[in-house]
């Protein structure tokens, strides 16, 4: 006989508060059953490995809860110890197919693992921590540098060199975005094509080539064309890096990660004013070069870049199994956990009725105003900064400087988010 240990775990949908998560005692058979709702049942199997050979559960295929009441799935590791999810939907109306969704993705796959299957996952964590999050954070620390530093370059001498007016300057910033919203679905296609450890790399490569090429531009025109391009090359890098990451953790420690991703690069990025500053003290039209200050801003930066780039071939791979850097049981226990994501991700697939309900969603909108708000006030600090500053009187090089201060308070803020659910809690 198999032994089970059973875990369910019942939740009303009607509630759409945080509570709808919360662990309940499994109801009596004799209690009447939930008129809307969706019972979760996991257990842990310990059947032998003959068994397994003979009926591999882990080639159960999902089937779709839309037109059925149940479906399972299960893998199995070497040692023939199986998990399987069993997802039961009673009397579930179509309307509430968002409040499903949740439910399968809030399930703790994690609870599912052996302590020492989770301490193993632990040491895993630390050792991608060290590879992908730093990796992508440098990467992303400096697609903000070059993004922005148009604004240390102008009050060092492009605006006067280039002969642009606010017309042609304002331009030269707004086609950045054109380039940046056009290949952003396009970028992430080619990324799923050819596969992150590829395409990353070859855009940090491409719009540091893209940045130190300003430096050549004669004229607002060519300004204009570099600022379009890298726009470009840069709309792929953060949803490409959310997406390498995914890959790598499971869904319980994703979050976190890309907490990590964004504090670190922007603590880094805030050191783009005083870099620019030291980089623009160069003697102006260098009699060694013939280059000016601001051009050294864009060579310097981009050149970082490029060499990120070529580094994270060598760094960046797809997936866990194709780093050498882990042992076996660290693949195995990432292995189990990740197969057990992508089977419940197979219930949460998008679909046109998925996304009306998004859209209808008040929520999505009161979201999408705050990103607008938060982007808006970054790319000011960044883009603005040093030459508002610049207009009260200060020098160039203290005007670049200054723009650490509300680039901390940010840092500082995000840090503050990250830890005032646990306060509170």
């Amino acid at each position: 006989m198999v032994s089970r240990e059973k875990y369910n775990k019942s939740f009303d949908v009607n509630n759409t508060d945080t509570d709808v998560m919360q662990n309940q005692a499994a109801k009596n058979d004799n209690e009447n059953p939930l008129d809307i709702g969706t019972r979760l049942t996991l257990w842990t199997d310990n059947t032998s490995k003959e068994a397994m050979d003979k009926q591999d559960v882990s080639d159960i295929a999902a089937k779709n809860i839309s037109n059925t009441n149940t479906s399972t799935h299960s893998t199995n590791d070497d040692n023939g110890k199986s998990i399987a999810v069993t997802i039961e939907a009673n009397n579930f109306p179509s309307h509430q197919q968002q409040q499903r969704h949740l439910l399968i993705e809030n399930i703790d796959t994690i609870s599912l693992l052996s302590a020492h299957e989770q301490a193993v996952l632990e040491r895993y964590a630390r050792k991608v921590d060290l590879r992908i999050i730093t990796c992508c954070a440098l990467g992303y620390t400096l697609c903000l540098i070059d993004r922005v530093n148009i604004g240390s370059a102008k009050i060092s001498g492009l605006e006067k060199d280039l002969k642009l007016t606010d017309t042609t300057y304002s331009i030269a910033l707004s086609v950045f975005y054109v380039g940046y919203l056009v290949m952003q679905v396009w970028s992430n296609m080619i990324l799923k094509i050819i596969g992150p450890s590829i395409w990353l790399p070859s855009l940090g490569i491409a719009f540091g080539a893209v940045s130190m090429s300003i430096a050549a531009t004669k004229n607002a025109a060519g300004l204009i064309a570099a600022r379009t391009f890298l726009g470009v090359f840069e709309a792929g890098l953060y949803p490409g890096c959310i997406y390498l990451i995914s890959f790598w953790y499971p869904r319980q420690l994703m979050g976190l990660r890309i907490t990590y991703f964004l504090i670190i690069a922007s603590f880094l990025a805030m050191f783009s004013g005083p870099l620019a500053a030291g980089l623009s003290s160069i003697p102006n039209k260098d009699k060694t070069t013939g280059l000016s200050g601001w051009q050294w801003i864009f060579i310097i930066e981009g050149l970082v870049t490029v060499i990120w780039g070529i580094g994270a071939l060598f760094v960046i791979k797809d997936y866990p199994d194709k780093a050498k850097t882990f042992d076996h049981e660290e693949r195995q226990v990432i292995g189990k956990i990740m197969k057990i994501e992508r089977n419940l991700a197979s219930e949460t697939k998008l679909n046109r009725k998925g996304i009306a309900i998004g859209l209808k969603d008040w929520k999505t909108w009161v979201w999408g105003a705050m990103v607008f708000c938060m982007l808006c006030s970054l790319n000011t600090n960044g883009i603005f900064g040093p030459a508002l500053i610049n207009s009260m009187g200060h020098k160039a090089a203290l005007a670049q400087v200054l723009t650490i201060i509300p680039s901390l308070c940010g840092v500082l803020t995000m840090v503050l988010a990250m830890y005032l659910p646990k306060l509170i809690k």
